[in-house]
Parts: structure tokens; sequence; C-alpha cells
């Protein structure tokens, strides 16, 4: 009973683990990429701990003002923060939760693409597996799921039926 138990959910977290990637490999090819929310500024429309997908085959030019665009600070880090003006020089963006503008302006240089779509709370499990510890974590889960999967996966059963004889085989040829 326990076997058949370890089995089915082994059997589950491996397809489910396949179709997370598969889906992933899918965004990925469509240049839609993965970030980690990882401060308060865009709360409460995206929480910290979230997971961003930001499509980075959005051009510079197709931004409009309420746009939530990614780019890079001076400092080399992400951004994802609301466009509330487009000027000349570039965008003005700011973060819902902040009460002024981020006061730079976003150029075609350090832009990477236009929101696409977020998962609450799922970034605190990618943000996790960023670090060393996350990525050892990472691996002995899938080491341990294969494991689990060699040992208590579905059981294969001998076909049972009558053994081929000479005159069964006769028969076969006949037909």
């Amino acid at each position: 009973m326990m076997r058949k138990i370890i089995a089915k959910v082994t059997g589950i977290l491996a397809a489910a683990t396949l179709a997370f990637s598969a889906g992933l490999l899918i965004l990925f090819l469509l240049g839609i990429r993965p970030y980690v929310v990882r401060s308060g500024s865009m709360e409460p429309d995206i929480p910290v701990g979230s997971l961003c997908f930001v499509n980075q085959r959005i051009s510079y030019m197709e931004i409009k003002v309420g746009d939530l665009a990614a780019y890079r600070s001076a400092l080399g880090e992400r951004v994802l923060h609301r466009v509330i003006a487009v000027t000349d020089e570039g965008l003005v963006t700011k973060g819902d939760a902040n009460g002024r503008s981020d006061g730079i302006t976003v150029r075609k240089e350090n832009y990477i693409g236009k929101e696409a779509f977020n998962i609450p709370k799922l970034g605190y499990l990618f943000g996790g597996l960023e670090t060393g510890r996350g990525k050892i974590l990472g691996l002995t889960a899938i080491a341990c799921l294969v494991i689990l999967s060699l040992f208590f996966g579905n059981e294969r059963k001998e076909l049972t039926g009558g053994e081929t004889t000479i005159s069964n085989r006769e028969e076969v040829k006949e037909i």
C-alpha cells in the first residue's frame, strides 16, 4: 500500500516538474524571462516574492504610459516599475508604492522588456534556488525523485497467457 502511495506521489511530482519545465522552455523561446520581485516598490499590485515574467521582445518604442517596464539601473540591478511618462529623453518610471519617480530616465540601452504576467509567492522558490545552498537542495530533490521512481515506480507485470506450442505456431502460419 505504501509503495503505491509513494509511486503515485513520485509520478505526480515528476509530471508537474516536467510540465513546469516545458512551460518555462516555451516562455524562454518566446523571449519571456522570469524575474524574482525582491522589493515592495510595486505593492500591492505585485507583492514581494512574486515571479514576474518579462517579455523581452516588446520593443522599447511600443512602451506606453501605464505599462510595467523592466530595466537595468546604473548599479546593474533589474527594476520593474510603471511608466508614468514618455519623453524625448526616455521613459520616466515609478514604483506604485513609491511617492515619487525613480529620478532617472530609462533609455533604450538599459531597457529590458515589458511585464507579461506575474505569479505571487512563486518567486520565493526561485529566489531560493539562485543561492548555492538552493541549487544543491534543488539537485538533491531531483535526485531523490529519480531514486524514488526507480525503487517505487510502477512494477512491471509479466504477461500471462498460454505458452506457444508447435501446433499454435502452425496455426499462425496458416492464417
